[in-house]
């Protein structure tokens, strides 16, 4: 006898998948997506696209559903934001199951946030489909009343850092982004995008209206991508904000300078831990130059060198927007400063410089800090040279730059005090040691250019006789007056009263090569007194050497 429980139809197991299974045609507005099969077609329930009105549950319906649903959905029925986020989560766990996969608690956790964090999660290529097919399902096939309280149906920053991202499921990301246009931050850092993922990308982002920052950092990108860079940079009109940190970027730097030439919207650009140095340097300076938009720029760790600063300097000439420039750990030397100071003298924009971790010398951070607190153009607040050493006139110049404008300087250490300006000399020279060899001993190690603008109070280029005593003073010496002649004559040829850093130069080498033939000498009579102690005997009448006998004594008969 049958059952009155069994004269319902058997139910059919092809209809108990949710609407992703399906294969009904989507609507008009997702054709974006429908190539992959990420479109969440219409359902029995009705979505917003699909516009078909929404049916009651009816037991008698020919409807099968699967054990771990049954609760779900003969529950009692909740507010709609509630439901939606229900069927957002329904779609994830039935797709996790199709595809073998086991569910993220914290993937559906986040949605109804405006913002969703996959950071680390190392997802798999098919949790990735099923979680973008999720997205849409939630945040673009919505349907049902306003949000609750804080939650919210709007997707503004999405993080996908640490999670592969090869073309597939980029594309995935570019036509949910497509079809959801409140996504305004994008974070792929660590996503091992390879070169037609980025190639995607760029022409996902030249058509996009909306987002407006996007982290591309630690991705290995060489200088193959650099086409595609160029490409965001130069057709986006809303990036404000593009990060490159962590990545191999080295000759591209001309791409991208030249992208930035036309590019007026971007205000921040990370290229910070790239290898950007030589013609890639010079390249991207050549960019800022013409840049009228960008207001940060972070350079750390490239090893610009004297090259890339020197077009660096050049740049700052002309640059009007640049507000902050990170320069640390590039390779940066006296020289390679001394040329960008040039253009930092007449930049009127910059108010942030660093400069950390550079083998800057002591003496040249004095001379640094001078140059900008004579320039009257210079606009500079902050000052970063973390990791550098310096010099003893460095604390007192800054006391009087901080006494006339505002400007924080971040260093590690000071040399000890110098013993300060000797007023009472003795007229004779208290000491007998050449005044010339002293001069050049102030070096300290460093660089005779160093030196040189150290010495140089006025920045005219030329020392007069004032500075030449001052300098001998400050580190202690006194001087008279008849010493101080003797230094002017043999550094001042031309005998117009000043010495210039030509003369400069050669009286160090002049000094050089005296000092050079004095230890020669001092060898030459080592050695003529080393042979009175000589083991080789002469004889007078033919100075041949005498033999000397065997150190094993005569043989024996």
């Amino acid at each position: 006898m049958i059952n009155e429980d069994t004269k319902r139809p058997l139910f059919s197991r092809k209809t108990t998948r949710v609407a992703v299974e399906s294969p009904m045609k989507a609507p008009h507005k997702t054709a974006g997506a429908h190539h992959l099969g990420l479109t969440v077609p219409a359902r029995v329930t009705g979505s917003r696209l699909s516009r078909v009105s929404h049916k009651h549950f009816d037991p008698e319906d020919d409807y099968i559903f699967d054990s771990t649903d049954d609760e779900e959905e003969t529950a009692k029925p909740k507010d709609d934001h509630v439901n939606q986020l229900n069927r957002g989560a329904v779609v994830y766990k039935k797709l996790c199951k199709k595809y073998g996969k086991i569910p993220v608690k914290n993937v559906t956790k986040q949605f109804g946030e405006g913002s969703i964090s996959l950071k680390g999660f190392n997802l798999s290529k098919k949790e990735i489909k099923a979680l973008f097919v999720a997205l849409l399902e939630f945040y673009v096939n919505r349907e049902g009343g306003e949000p609750n309280g804080h939650e919210t149906d709007e997707l503004e920053k999405l993080d996908l850092g640490g999670n592969k991202l090869c073309r597939r499921q980029m594309t995935y990301l570019t036509d949910f982004a497509a079809l959801h246009r409140s996504l305004v931050k994008l974070s792929l850092v660590g996503c091992n995008l390879c070169c037609r993922s980025l190639q995607d990308l760029a022409n996902f982002l030249s058509k996009n209206r909306t987002i407006r920052q996007i982290d591309l950092s630690d991705n290995n990108f060489t200088d193959n991508g650099g086409q595609s860079i160029s490409q965001i940079i130069e057709n986006s009109e809303t990036i404000l904000e593009l990060a490159l940190r962590g990545n191999k970027l080295a000759e591209c730097g001309k791409e991208i300078g030249e992208a930035l030439r036309s590019n007026d919207t971007l205000r921040a650009l990370d290229l910070s831990w790239n290898h950007i140095r030589g013609n890639g340097a010079i390249g991207l300076c050549k960019g800022v130059q013409a840049n009228k938009g960008l207001e940060t720029l972070l350079l750390s760790w490239n090893g610009f060198g004297f090259e890339g600063c020197t077009a660096m300097g050049y740049a700052l000439k002309e640059n009007t927007t640049l507000q902050a420039l990170d320069l640390a750990n590039n390779r940066i030397h006296p020289p390679a400063l001394f040329e960008l100071i040039k253009g930092l003298e007449q930049n009127k924009a910059l108010a942030v410089l660093k400069l950390c971790h550079n083998p800057i010398t002591a003496s040249m951070t004095s001379v640094l800090l001078t140059k900008l607190y004579q320039a009257k153009e210079s606009n500079i607040k902050e000052l970063d040279l973390t990791g550098l050493v310096v010099d003893k006139e460095f604390e007192k110049i800054l006391k009087e730059v901080q006494a006339s404008r505002f400007m924080v300087v971040t260093y590690d250490h000071s040399l000890p005090l110098n013993k300060g300006e000797i007023k009472n000399t003795d007229p004779k020279n208290v000491f007998n040691i050449d005044p010339i060899r002293i001069l050049f001993y102030m070096k300290e190690h460093l660089r005779t250019l160093d030196l040189f603008l150290k010495v140089d109070r006025d920045g005219s280029n030329s020392l007069s006789r004032d500075e030449m005593k001052f300098a001998f003073e400050r580190e202690g010496f006194p001087i008279s007056e008849r010493a101080l002649d003797s230094v002017m004559n043999y550094l001042d040829v031309n005998k117009d009263g000043e010495v210039d850093f030509l003369e400069f130069i050669n009286g160090e080498r002049r000094l050089k090569r005296d000092l050079i033939k004095e230890h020669e000498d001092e060898i030459i009579a080592e050695k003529e007194q080393d042979q009175k102690y000589s083991q080789v005997f002469t004889t007078k009448k033919n100075k041949t050497p005498r033999k000397l006998p065997p150190l094993n004594g005569p043989k024996m008969g």
